[in-house]
Parts: structure tokens; sequence; C-alpha cells
């Protein structure tokens, strides 16, 4: 959108149309393939577009950000992977050089601030590096090479040493400004086994094959295993947030209502609806005998008892 924007300033109406047709051509491929599989050409598209709007509400869950948070320490590891001589290029906008390109990137940096993650400044590093290099000196050219290979093996190294360590027996990682920022690297190690999640998976399927198993106690806990598990004697990984929608009946699992109150003496209201809800679901939840938990001992649900534990998995059985 910023692309566009920038792209479009000054330019003629017929410049438009030609933009439009080439955005056109980009998204046939993806609006044939959202037809075959959900019966809507834009569905991808809208789905992006409120999701966006469902994550700064807060997410689907109603009870953290759906967004990552603008923190003195996220904005600092956001600073440190813009490259340092990108802040010069701005003066050279006094003498009319690069200004739609940077507005672009302004623009862009602005937008990550709003969810700043470093990956994003990743899309945008190399318009800014090809700008920069321009306008560098050999001195200042041999500074941005030291001060890269500095900042990458600050970015890099909590990854590397995740290869081997552990921190509080995790089941993911610990992103860089976690393991920066939380006493990660004076706690590494501690004698503490890493977590094998494909293991315990294996090891809680040789005991209960060809199983509907209820995961919690968080929504999208089940995913956790389903990524971690690629055979064929699972029958399903069921999400507990599903299971709650069928128990209580309602299948709604997000809304909101755009529904503005005209100031003046109006005869009509405009107001518009939209959410997330479970789609047509086959699962027999009502013959679920077993339960996993993959964070301690709470699934979330009432009706099952802790029976055996595998590693980080609890399982639990129907009573």
């Amino acid at each position: 959108m910023f692309l566009g924007i920038v792209f479009l300033f000054n330019k003629k109406l017929w410049h438009l149309a030609i933009f439009a047709i080439g955005v056109l051509a980009g998204l046939i491929p993806r609006m044939l393939l959202d037809f075959s599989l959900f019966g809507c050409p834009i569905y991808t598209i809208l789905k992006s577009f409120f999701g966006t709007i469902a994550n700064i509400q807060g997410g689907i869950y109603n009870s953290v950000a759906g967004h990552s948070p603008l923190t003195l320490s996220a904005l600092i590891f956001l600073l440190l992977a813009i490259p340092i001589y990108y802040w010069k290029t701005y003066l050279g906008m006094s003498k009319g050089k690069n200004i739609k390109t940077l507005v672009f990137l302004s623009l862009c940096i602005l937008l990550i601030l709003c969810n700043p993650q470093i990956r994003y400044i990743i899309s945008v590093a190399p318009i800014m590096i090809v700008l920069m290099g321009k306008e560098l000196s050999e001195k200042e050219y041999k500074r941005q090479i030291v001060a890269s290979i500095i900042i990458s093996i600050i970015f890099i190294a909590p990854y590397v040493v995740q290869i081997n360590n552990c921190y509080e027996k995790r089941t993911s990682g610990a992103d860089i400004e976690y393991a920066y920022m939380d006493g990660f690297f004076s706690s590494i190690g501690g004698g503490e086994k890493c977590i094998n999640i494909a293991q315990d998976i294996k090891n809680v399927i040789s005991s209960y094959p060809n199983q509907v198993f209820l995961v919690g106690p968080g929504a999208d806990d089940y995913a956790l295993l389903a990524r971690n598990y690629w055979g064929n004697e699972v029958q399903e990984f069921a999400s507990i947030q599903d299971y709650n929608a069928w128990k209580s009946g309602n299948n709604v699992l997000f809304e909101k209502t755009f529904n503005p109150t005209p100031k003046i003496n109006e005869r009509r209201r405009i107001w518009i609806i939209g959410g997330m809800s479970v789609n047509e679901d086959k699962t027999d939840y009502s013959n679920i005998k077993y339960a996993l938990s993959v964070r301690g001992e709470q699934l979330g649900v009432d009706g099952f008892i802790i029976a055996e534990k595998y590693g980080s998995i609890f399982v639990w059985k129907r009573v």
C-alpha cells in the first residue's frame, strides 16, 4: 500500500490504471487459488485485512495484545536492525534526492513500530542498503561492514546457543528479546534436559495409538503437537477452543461490530458486523477418551483426570 501511494504521488490518472492492472495481474494466481479452495476470490485479502484489525483490537482471544508491544527493548533491537548509515540519507532530502524512496521507507518504519518485529525490517533493509551505498565514503563503508558483523553476531548468538542448550525447559526457542532481557544467557544449561517434544509425542502415541486427542490448555496448543508429529497413528489433535465451542453450543470465536451513532435525527443507521467462527466441524467430541496438556498440570476443561506423564506431555483420561 505504501509503495503504491508513493509511486502514484504526482502521477497522472492513467498511471493509476496501469498500476491497478499490474497489481491485478500479480493477484490473479492467488485469487484463482482462493476461489478454488474457499469459494471466494478475495478470501486471503479479506483475511489479512481483518486479521490485522483483529490484532490491533487485541487478538481473537481478548486476553493479550494480538501484536508485539512497543517496549524499550523491542525499540532498541529494531533500531539496531536498521543499517547505521541509513539515517544519513535523510540529509539529501533537502537537495531533492531520493525523496519518494525515503518517504516510502519512513512510512514503512512507522508501520513497523506499530508491530515491532525485526523480520519486517529485513523486507526493506535491501532498499536501505542500496540507497545509502551511494552516499558512503570508503571509511564509512568499512565502518558499516564492521558494525553489520557485530550486530549480526548479537542477533544470531541466542539461536546458535539454543542448538544445545535450553531455557526453563521451553517447548520452543527463546527469541532474541527474551534471550537478552530475561537472563537467558545466565540461565542456560543448568543441568536441565532439553525438551524433545517430537519424541514425547511418539512415546504418547506408542501407548495410545489411533486416538483423537483433545489438546490444551491453550487454544492453539494442538498446533504445536501437529507441527512436530508427522506420522499416521493419530486420528486428530483437537483444539480445546473448538471443544469448548461445541460444548457451549456457541461457535463464535471472535466478533466485532462497527455501529456509529448518528449525531442528527437520521431515520437510518449503518452498522457492520464481522468476526470468526468455528467452521463445520466433524470431530466427535462426545467420544474423545484422552486429552494432552503441554504446559504443565492444567488442561483447561473438566471431566478429565491425569493418567500418565511422558516427558513434557501430560496424558488425561475422561472420567
